[in-house]
């Protein structure tokens, strides 16, 4: 668990699992099926943002999503405590994808550095980070 400017990013518990949820309300995103680690932001007891492992994947890379936060900087701490957590595993690389809409991410996450554009599917911009 860290906590940042207010914001705690911690492992989820299971009793976080309904206000998880309820970030895909507004969002293009669909539910996706998440698997441990699963990292959430809180801010003054209010899910605030989540990001995941999606097992539909694993048997061909660990897949980073959904990741889903309120704001950009929540989304770059929960990036960071994810690349710790796969690192604490053992896990050297993954993937993520940014859906074509979300210029302010796409621009950011180009402009970092540390994440490789490696395709543009489905609607997507798919980055891998070895770590």
């Amino acid at each position: 668990m860290i906590e940042v400017k207010g914001t705690v990013y911690r492992n989820a518990l299971p009793e976080d699992e309904e206000d998880i949820y309820k970030l895909f309300e507004g969002t293009r995103l669909e539910v996706t099926p998440m698997q441990h680690p699963i990292i959430v932001a809180e801010q003054e007891g209010e899910i605030v943002g989540v990001v995941a492992v999606n097992p539909d994947f694993l048997d061909q890379a660990v897949v980073v999503e959904p990741l889903i936060a309120k704001r950009k900087m929540i989304f770059f701490k929960l990036h960071q405590a994810m690349e710790e957590a796969l690192a604490a595993i053992g896990v050297k690389t993954f993937i993520f994808r940014v859906h074509v809409t979300q210029e302010s991410y796409l621009r950011v996450v180009r402009k970092i550095g540390v994440y490789r554009e490696f395709a543009e599917a489905y609607k997507h911009f798919w980055f891998r980070r070895d770590m």
